[in-house]
C-alpha cells in the first residue's frame, strides 16, 4: 500500500487537498470530512428515539446517503449507523443518529441480512430512500471512537480520571471528527493513466488523470513537483500492467497457443474531426492470436473479444514506429499500423517503455501467427502465365503454374536480395541463385500486391525470429 498527498483539480479549476491510497488493484482518492461518531441524544427527544421512525432521504452526488454502517447478521447485530457525514444527506435530515438500527430500506427488511448484503440493498435503493429505523441502546458497546468514547445512552469511561460519566450529561460529546473518507475509487484492471490535458497535444509536467475501465475519472491530480508526479504515474502504471497481465493469464488458461492474448492496453488514435481539427481518441488495443483488434471498451468476458470496433490479421499489416519529423503533433512514442487497403492508423502510447513492450509483443504475435498459418498462396501473372506464388514458413518462396501445377522456381527466404513495386500491381523480386551465384530477377503482377508485400514482410520477420535464440527463449 502506498499513500501520499495530492491536489484534486475538479471542474477545470476547483482545487482540493486529497490523500491517495494505492493498492495492488485499486487507487482510492480520499478527502477529509466532518464525521459524527457520537449519538446526539442531548439534541433529540429520547422518547422519540425509543420508537420506530421512517426517515426519507435523497441520495446525493457526490456523497451518496452520507452515512456508514456496521453490524449485520454475521455479528448477531442489527445493521447499525456508525457514522454520519456532516452536511450530507443523512445529516441534513436531522432525523438519523449514530446508533440507529436500520430495519427496512424502501420496505425491504434487512434485519436478517449480513453486513455486505445490507450494504448492497442500500446501494441499489435508488435516489429516494425510505429508512425504517429504531435507536439501538446497546450500540454503545460496539461503536467506539478513537479516544475510547462509546456512543449510546449508557455510561462511558473517562480514561483520565477513571470515573464514570453519562453521555447525556456531557453536551460537548456531540462534536464532529475529521476523518479521511474515500470520494473516488478507481479499479486498476484495464485502467488508463494520461498526462495529456483533455486529449490535447499538451503534456502536463506535474498532473495526470486516471480513468477506469467503465470511464470513471479521478479528475486531474496535481503534485508539488515533477519527480513526485513521475513516481506516482510509474507506480500506478506498474500496478495496471500487473492487473492486465493477471487478466491475460486467466483468459489464456483454456485457449490454444495460437488463440492466446499477447498484449492489451489503452492507447490514443488520431482522428480527423474536420479539415483543420485533429483529435486524439482513446481506443483499447489487443493482440490476440493472429488478430489485431480495437475496442471502445475493454473485453471483460470471453464473448466480448469478438465485439471489436475493427480488426485485421497481424501478418496482413505493418507496424512502424514514427521518429523525428514523422511524429504527428510532436507526440513521442507514436506509431502507425498500415493495412493492405491503404489505410494507416496513427496511434500513441504515453511511455517509451509501453512502446517497446508493444513492439516486442507484435513480433511475438507475428511469429506465432505465421508459424501456425504455415503457408499462404497468392494468384499472380508471370511472363503471361497464370501462376500461384506460395509463401511457406519452412521452405520459402515457390512459384508454380496454375494449370499444370508444376513448379517454376523455388528460393529460400534467405536468398531474397531485394524487392520493388510500382505502387499498383507490379512487383519485382530479386534472388541470389545459389548455383550460379548470380541474381535472378522475376517480375510478377498481382491484384493484391500490397497484401502480398505485407505477408512477405511478416514471413521474413517470423523466419528471422525463428533463428534468434534470445527471441525463442523469451517466447
Amino acid at each position: 500500500m502506498r499513500t501520499g498527498a495530492a491536489t484534486l483539480i475538479a471542474n477545470g479549476s476547483e482545487k482540493q487537498a486529497v490523500c491517495l491510497r494505492l493498492s495492488e488493484d485499486c487507487l482510492q482518492i480520499q478527502k477529509q470530512e466532518m464525521v459524527y461518531t457520537h449519538s446526539p441524544l442531548n439534541h433529540a427527544n429520547s422518547a422519540a428515539l425509543e420508537k420506530e421512525r421512517v426517515v426519507h432521504i435523497r441520495r446525493e452526488k457526490p456523497g451518496g446517503l452520507g452515512l456508514s454502517v456496521k453490524g449485520g447478521a454475521e455479528h448477531n447485530l442489527p445493521v447499525l449507523i456508525s457514522r454520519i457525514f456532516k452536511d450530507q444527506a443523512a445529516d441534513r435530515s436531522g432525523q438519523l443518529f449514530v446508533g440507529d438500527a436500520i430495519l427496512e430500506v424502501n420496505n425491504v427488511n434487512v434485519e436478517s441480512l449480513s453486513h455486505d448484503e445490507a450494504v448492497m440493498v442500500l446501494k441499489k435503493a435508488g435516489d429516494s430512500v425510505a429508512l425504517r429505523v429504531k435507536y439501538f441502546q446497546p450500540a454503545s458497546y460496539f461503536l467506539i471512537t478513537k479516544g475510547g468514547t462509546r456512543t449510546g445512552k449508557c455510561s462511558v469511561k473517562d480514561d483520565e480520571n477513571n470515573t464514570m460519566s453519562s453521555l447525556e450529561e456531557n453536551s460537548n460529546e456531540y462534536q464532529p471528527d475529521r476523518q479521511w473518507t474515500t470520494i473516488i475509487s478507481i479499479p486498476l484492471l484495464c485502467a488508463y493513466v494520461s498526462r495529456f490535458k483533455n486529449n490535447s497535444t499538451e503534456m502536463c509536467i506535474d498532473t495526470f488523470e486516471v480513468i477506469s475501465l467503465d470511464g470513471t475519472s479521478s479528475a486531474r491530480l496535481q503534485f508539488d513537483d515533477r519527480r513526485s508526479c513521475d513516481d506516482w504515474t510509474h507506480s500506478i502504471r506498474c500496478n495496471i500492467a500487473a492487473q492486465n497481465n493477471l487478466s491475460i493469464s486467466l483468459t489464456n488458461g483454456p485457449l490454444l497457443p495460437q488463440e492466446r492474448v499477447m498484449y492489451m492496453c489503452w492507447m490514443t488514435e488520431k482522428c480527423q474531426q474536420s479539415e483543420t481539427v485533429l483529435e486524439w481518441r482513446r481506443s483499447f488495443f489487443s493482440l490476440k492470436g493472429s488478430d489485431v483488434s480495437f475496442y471502445d471498451m475493454p473485453p471483460v468476458k470471453m464473448r466480448d473479444w469478438v465485439k471489436c470496433e475493427k480488426s485485421c490479421k497481424v501478418f496482413e499489416c505493418v507496424f512502424k514506429i514514427l521518429k523525428g519529423s514523422e511524429l504527428v503533433d510532436n507526440r513521442p512514442n507514436s506509431f502507425v499500423i498500415e493495412t493492405a487497403d491503404g489505410c494507416g492508423q496513427c496511434l500513441n502510447v504515453e511511455t517509451h517503455e509501453e512502446l517497446l513492450k508493444l513492439e516486442q509483443a507484435w513480433y511475438k504475435a507475428t511469429y506465432l501467427a505465421v508459424k501456425h498459418l504455415s503457408s499462404r498462396t497468392f494468384g499472380c501473372m508471370c511472363k503471361g502465365r497464370l501462376c500461384g506464388l506460395t509463401l511457406d514458413f519452412t521452405s520459402g518462396f515457390c512459384l508454380y503454374d496454375s494449370e499444370s501445377k508444376s513448379c517454376i522456381w523455388t528460393y529460400k527466404f534467405s536468398q531474397l536480395k531485394s524487392s520493388s513495386d510500382n505502387g499498383q500491381t507490379k512487383l519485382k523480386l530479386q534472388f541470389l541463385n545459389s548455383n550460379t551465384e548470380k541474381v535472378d530477377s522475376w517480375e510478377l503482377e498481382c491484384t493484391e500486391m500490397r497484401l502480398l508485400l505485407y505477408c512477405i514482410h511478416a514471413f521474413l520477420s517470423a523466419k528471422l525470429a525463428s533463428v534468434d535464440p534470445i527471441f525463442l527463449i523469451n517466447l
